[in-house]
């Protein structure tokens, strides 16, 4: 009943900062999908979310913020892939397997941020470069094998964000420089 009440409440660009919550029932997640419309739906409490919650949200079409989960299973990547919004940021993910970000990459939105993944093997690089969106934000990555960079630069949007670098081989610089987008990479001051 909660839930439904905050879903309904309006106003203008209104945002929702549930951060406290740390459980979402399957019911509750149709009822902040099906009626809440605002810009921002943060539910960064959350620590696990079951597939049929994720998908119980995709009639939210906002940004869509669940920074607190730390791990991703393929049914819960595949219900957030349904999302109407324009963006998810999943930045407290440390690992995603390959078939959950495969599954994640059908999303049809703008943005998927992915902050918290400080590694990132070829084939999961190769599922995310498959997201037909403008912006994939992997800002939390320290190093790039060659393979990944390979993977990452078929990214086709606009955008690859690869802000945390640390170092990566001059081979991975030289595969990221021919990537068809922008990409943003290497905060460190330090020599590639």
């Amino acid at each position: 009943e909660v839930i439904g009440a905050l879903a309904k409440l309006k106003g203008e660009h209104p945002q929702r900062h549930l951060g406290a919550l740390q459980t979402l029932s399957d019911k509750a997640s149709q009822a902040l999908g099906s009626y809440y419309e605002g810009y921002n739906l943060a539910l960064d409490g959350l620590r696990e979310i079951s597939g049929k919650a994720a998908e119980g949200l995709s009639g939210f079409n906002g940004y869509l913020q669940l920074d607190g989960l730390q791990t991703i299973s393929e049914p819960t990547a595949a219900g957030l892939a349904k999302s109407r919004g324009h963006s998810i940021s999943l930045g407290g993910l440390q690992t995603i397997s390959p078939k959950a970000a495969e599954a994640l990459a059908k999303y049809n939105g703008y943005n998927i941020s992915l902050g918290g993944l400080q590694t990132l093997p070829a084939e999961t690089a190769q599922s995310l470069a498959n997201f037909g969106g403008l912006w994939l934000q992997l800002n939390g990555l320290k190093t790039l094998s060659d393979e990944a960079a390979q993977e990452l630069a078929r990214f086709q949007g606009d955008w690859l964000y690869l802000n945390g670098l640390q170092s990566i081989s001059s081979e991975a610089a030289g595969i990221l420089a021919k990537f068809s987008g922008t990409s943003s990479y290497m905060k460190s001051r330090q020599p590639i």
